[in-house]
Order: structure tokens, then C-alpha cells, then sequence
């Protein structure tokens, strides 16, 4: 496998811009993939129409998501911020071209990925702020689920989950409802605050209605014991 991996890749290395367009290419183009700084997926992105049409939405989605994988990877391991950020604004543009209600969003979920993954939560935090002030201030609950997407990743950092509670915070000016309590509680729970978490899951309680509300309550209370046992 390694063999023919790198048979492919020189294979790759040595086609000329005209072999890439050639449709007679297809299939080493198509399998052979790469990152986004190779000379072949430039090619592939910066002719993107032509290989839609050509190859069709469905198999030039799987290129893409393939050409998307490997660089992140690449760029994650090699902590290389510049290779993440051509990602967001050179290549996740053409990737979700038919969808551009989804680039932003995108964008910012590119951000958070390699941050988490290195660990960098300044430039995390600094993403979210970002984009809320951009564009999440008209997103109604979008500080909300920045704060659950946390929780829900387990992401158990002082800094971070400080800042989590803050969007909280700013969150309740607008919803007070059982989620926001519900989420706020885990996150103080995290930070090893059970005077707090306990607050908040008081305030939770009466705004349980539904079943799955009260439901989710018994399960947060069990969560909060087994923290102090």
C-alpha cells in the first residue's frame, strides 16, 4: 500500500497543468487526492467548475472531502496555522460552493478543530468572538450552543470553560430556558465550582416541562453526585 501510495504521488508531482485538465486523467486525479498545496489539487480547485461538471457533485464532493482531511491532518500535525487558514478562506469557498449559507459556519468549525487540536485557546476563543460579532449576534441561541459544543466535546480547560460561562452569561439576557441552566451547570461542574454548579442547577429544576427536560434533569443530578463522590 505504502508502494503504490507512493507510486501515485510521483505520478501526480509529475503531471503538467494540461495533464491535470485532461479528462483522460481522471482516475489518477481522482484517487490520487493530496493536499491542498499540491500542484494538482491548486489545479483541481482553481478549475473547480470544470471538474463539477465533468466528474459530477457527488464524486468531486468525495475529492474534495478527501483533499480536506489530508490537509487538516497535515496542517494540525505540523501546527501550521497559514496551511489551516488557506483552507478556510481558498478552499472550504470552492468545497461548499453550492451551499453558501454553510461557508461561515464552516469556517469557524475549521478554526475550532485545529485550535482544539493545538491546543491554542486564545486563538479559540478569539474565533468565537470573532464570528459572533460578525455574524452569531442575529444567530439567536448561538452563544449557546458554542457553550454545549464544550461540553458536548469535553473540552476541560480552566480558560476555556471561564469563557464558556461567559457566553452563558450573555446567553440569559435573551433565553432563560432549561437548556441554558442545563448546560451552565455542567460547565461550572467542570470547573470544579459545586457551589455554583448546584445555583444553577436549581435554576434549572422548575423550568423542566417536558419529559425530556426532567428526564435530563435526573441525569444531571446523578452526574453532580458522582463529581462529589
Amino acid at each position: 500500500q505504502d508502494r503504490y501510495q507512493q507510486v501515485v504521488v510521483e505520478t501526480l508531482n509529475n503531471l503538467t497543468e494540461t495533464d491535470v485538465l485532461n479528462p483522460a486523467n481522471k482516475t489518477i486525479v481522482f484517487h490520487g487526492g493530496g493536499e491542498l498545496d499540491s500542484k494538482t489539487v491548486s489545479t483541481v480547485i482553481k478549475n473547480a467548475a470544470k471538474f463539477r461538471n465533468e466528474w459530477g457533485a457527488e464524486e468531486f464532493g468525495k475529492y474534495l472531502s478527501g483533499v480536506f482531511n489530508t490537509t487538516m491532518q497535515k496542517a494540525i500535525k505540523d501546527r501550521d496555522e497559514a496551511k489551516m487558514e488557506r483552507i478556510v478562506e481558498v478552499f472550504i469557498p470552492v468545497y461548499l460552493s453550492d451551499s453558501p449559507e454553510r461557508i461561515n459556519p464552516t469556517k469557524l468549525i475549521t478554526r475550532k478543530i485545529y485550535f482544539v487540536e493545538t491546543l491554542n485557546w486564545d486563538k479559540y476563543i478569539k474565533s468565537v468572538d470573532d464570528y459572533y460579532n460578525d455574524f452569531g449576534s442575529v444567530q439567536p441561541g448561538f452563544l449557546l450552543h458554542e457553550a454545549y459544543y464544550i461540553v458536548e466535546n469535553k473540552i476541560v480547560n480552566d480558560q476555556i470553560l471561564a469563557k464558556a460561562l461567559e457566553w452563558i452569561n450573555k446567553e440569559l439576557v435573551n433565553k432563560s430556558g432549561f437548556e441554558t441552566y442545563f448546560i451552565g451547570t455542567i460547565i461550572n461542574a467542570y470547573r470544579k465550582d459545586m457551589t455554583q454548579a448546584n445555583i444553577w442547577m436549581a435554576r434549572a429544576e422548575p423550568l423542566a416541562v417536558s419529559e425530556e427536560d426532567k428526564a435530563s434533569l435526573v441525569q444531571l443530578k446523578s452526574f453532580l453526585e458522582k463529581l462529589k463522590n
